[in-house]
């Protein structure tokens, strides 16, 4: 699950880091000033501390007493309280206390590899960078957005920051850069049918300084333009969830070819060898990622790294070398494999909180990449020394020490095996109503129209009743 990613506890982890201690309070509310987890991680956090004290099965108890509203006001504070001897308050704290030991522990046994600021943290606006891309001349294009500002492309010319253009809305913020243009999605919706949607691509054309609608009511994702310029590589995602990966021209957005993707992989990122023959793309399969090559020209496919329950994103190419980030390490770092499908992968940054989005600079000498803080996302480098590098044998995440907790054990255990084996025959399944149970009751405690509603379900799921009545009070007067 996500509790066995780092990604999920980044924000967590972050904040511990740099010692900064918020209240439960502003955990559970968010904050548009200051960088915090959403409920997810909270959440996960002090059910993890809750099940480790009392036992695996408290948090059955917990939301078995809070749904029933045993306690009219603040149910579910009530409900902790009574099966962990603690508020949710003191529950937060003891969490967020364990969780520091922890971390600082994890780090003190890690050993770190300096990296070198290119733009550090704001000091009062959470401000972050993504997708750096160097250029020829050694400047970098990022995306930039900040708690005050929406995304926006940028180029860094040393410490001078020159705005290139917007970007309009989308969930993807990848930004990418080839052949003298930038390219990116921004989402779009039909004007009479607001709940089908699109993602189109979008290009920056760098030597002139002009914005360029490439396509328009396309589901397109992850856009890479060639090395020479003249071609677009996108994802196409179809209603029945088949992925694809397209050449576009760059002029006209037509399709010039449809790159076969017969296993069927869910595909993320795709971005073009130096050769321009190539493309490489995060491919899943049985909930499993690899890094995987395809040979436009030959049409064959090469894993270049072995499957995996690791998070693998945003690789990128130079010379013969593919670099990603990824979780191997238990910490998000970046590495790289090779061309060839040697699946020998080498870890280049060790960091306390996490390092993404990696690029290498034009010789070959620097990785560029981005560095997760409490203030957002900085930019950084790294030198590419070989003594460096690190190879990796690759321990999946259910098998790491970390992991073992009882956040990980089922509760209530595994249904099969509660079954008593035997021989059953099949039958057809009757009964409209069989198993309809009541499962939710509310009231509406209006002063003028007070109201009661019940709702019932059958074992299927494939009956829902919901039965209600209230009064108006004013009627009659």
């Amino acid at each position: 699950g996500r509790g066995r990613a780092p990604f999920f506890s980044l924000e967590q982890r972050a904040l511990a880091f740099a010692n900064k201690n918020y209240s439960y309070a502003k955990n559970r509310n968010g904050s548009f000033k200051d960088l915090l987890p959403n409920h997810y991680p909270l959440g996960y956090m002090m059910l993890t501390k809750a099940r480790k004290d009392k036992g695996n099965e408290v948090t059955k108890d917990v939301h078995n007493h809070a749904a029933a509203y045993r306690g009219i006001i603040y149910p579910f504070a009530r409900a902790m309280r009574k099966f962990t001897g603690m508020g949710t308050t003191k529950l937060y704290k003891e969490a967020w206390s364990d969780k520091k030991e922890d971390w600082k522990s994890e780090l003190e046994n890690t050993e770190l590899i300096p990296t070198t600021i290119i733009k550090d943290k704001a000091e009062r606006t959470v401000t972050s960078y993504n997708f750096p891309r160097v250029l020829e001349d050694g400047n970098i294009i990022v995306r930039k957005r900040s708690f005050k500002k929406t995304d926006a492309i940028y180029l860094l010319e040393g410490e001078e920051e020159k705005f290139l253009t917007t970007v309009g809305y989308s969930n993807d913020r990848y930004l990418s850069q080839g052949g003298g243009y930038l390219a990116w999605t921004e989402s779009s919706v039909d004007i009479r049918r607001g709940n089908q949607n699109f993602s189109d691509v979008l290009l920056y054309n760098i030597a002139e300084d002009k914005r360029i609608r490439l396509t328009k009511k396309t589901k397109y994702f992850s856009p890479a333009v060639s090395p020479d310029g003249k071609e677009v590589a996108v994802i196409q995602i179809e209603p029945q969830l088949k992925n694809e990966i397209l050449i576009l021209d760059i002029n006209s957005g037509e399709v010039k070819q449809k790159i076969e993707n017969p296993k069927g992989y869910t595909l993320s990122r795709v971005v073009w060898t130096p050769d321009g023959k190539s493309i490489v793309s995060i491919a899943k399969k049985d909930s499993k990622l690899a890094v995987v090559k395809f040979n436009i020209v030959a049409e064959t496919i090469t894993e270049l790294t072995d499957w995996t329950g690791h998070t693998i994103s945003a690789p990128s190419v130079r010379d013969k070398r593919v670099f990603f980030n990824a979780s191997f390490s238990g910490i998000d770092n970046i590495y790289f494999t090779d061309l060839n499908g040697s699946k020998e992968i080498q870890q280049i940054t060790s960091v306390p909180v996490g390092a993404f989005e990696p690029e290498a600079t034009p010789d070959g000498k620097q990785i560029v990449f981005t560095e997760f803080t409490e203030m957002g996302r900085i930019l950084s480098k790294q030198n590419l020394d070989d003594s460096q590098f690190r190879k990796v044998n690759i321990t999946e995440p259910h098998l790491m020490e970390k992991y073992q907790t009882v956040a990980n054990q089922s509760e209530g255990g595994n249904i099969l095996d509660k079954i008593e084996p035997g021989n059953y025959e099949t039958e057809n399944y009757k009964g409209l109503l069989r198993g309809l149970k009541l499962h939710t009751w509310g009231f509406t405690p209006s002063i003028a129209t007070p109201a009661l509603q019940i709702q019932l379900t059958n074992m299927l799921n494939d009956v829902d009743i919901k039965l209600g009545g209230g009064i108006n009070r004013n009627e009659g007067d």
